[in-house]
C-alpha cells in the first residue's frame, strides 16, 4: 500500500504477517494429513493385529482341548488362559494409544503393554516347558501368531507416535483457527479504516446530507 495513512499501513503489515503464518500452518497441516499415520495404525490394529490374536487364541484353545487327558491339564489351561488374557489386554491398549496426544500418557500405556507382553511370553514358555506339549503344532502356531502380533504392534506404536492425524486436528482447532481469526480481525479493521478515510467525491455508500 503505497498510499494510505500510517494506521492503514500498520494494519496491512499486521494482516500480511498473520496471513503468512496462516499459510505456514496450512502447509504443515497438509503435510501431516497426507501421512495419515493414525489411520494406518487403526487399520493395522483392527486388521492384521486382531487376526493374529484371534488365531493365537484359537490355537491355544485347541491345545487345551487336546491336553484334557494330559498329566497336568489344569496347569496347561492356566498358562494358556494367562497368555490369552495378556495378549487381549495388549490389544485393548492399542486404540487408546493411537488416539492419545500426550507422549507421557503413551509412555504409560506402553509400560502396561510391556508388563503384559512379559507375562504372555512367560506363559507360552511355560507351555513349551511341558514335555507333552513342546512338540504340539498348536503351540507352535500360537507362538508364531503372537510373534506376528508383536511385530505388527511395533509398527502400530511407531505410527501412533508420529500422531499426524491427532496433531493435524489439534492444529486445526487451535493454531489455524487462532491465526484465521487474527487475519479476519485485522482485515476488518483495515477495511473500516479505509472506509473511514475521507476521499473527495466518494461516500462509500454513506448517505449524503442535503444542503
Amino acid at each position: 500500500m503505497a498510499g494510505g495513512t500510517q494506521g492503514e499501513r500498520e494494519l496491512l503489515a499486521q494482516f500480511t504477517a498473520a496471513f503468512v503464518e496462516f499459510q505456514r500452518v496450512d502447509s504443515d497441516l497438509l503435510a501431516l494429513a497426507g501421512k495419515n499415520t493414525n489411520v494406518k495404525a487403526y487399520s493395522l490394529a483392527f486388521g492384521p493385529a486382531a487376526t493374529a490374536i484371534e488365531e493365537m487364541n484359537a490355537a491355544l484353545a485347541h491345545l487345551v482341548a487336546a491336553s484334557a487327558n494330559s498329566p497336568e491339564p489344569k496347569t496347561t489351561m492356566a498358562l494358556a488362559l494367562g497368555a490369552e488374557i495378556g495378549a487381549l489386554r495388549i490389544q485393548t491398549l492399542l486404540p487408546p494409544h493411537i488416539a492419545e496426544e500426550s507422549d507421557a500418557k503413551m509412555d504409560e500405556l506402553e509400560a502396561l503393554m510391556r508388563t503384559d507382553d512379559n507375562q504372555v511370553r512367560k506363559d507360552l514358555d511355560g507351555l513349551a516347558a511341558q514335555p507333552q506339549l513342546s512338540k504340539k503344532p498348536e503351540l507352535a502356531i500360537a507362538r508364531a501368531r503372537y510373534a506376528e502380533f508383536s511385530r505388527i504392534r511395533t509398527q502400530i506404536l511407531a505410527l501412533s507416535r508420529e500422531n499426524t492425524n491427532v496433531r493435524s486436528l489439534s492444529i486445526s482447532l487451535g493454531q489455524k483457527r487462532k491465526v484465521m481469526l487474527v487475519c479476519q480481525a485485522t482485515l476488518n479493521a483495515l477495511q473500516q479504516a479505509i472506509l473511514a478515510e475521507p476521499i473527495a467525491g466518494s461516500t462509500y455508500g454513506a448517505p449524503v446530507r442535503p444542503r
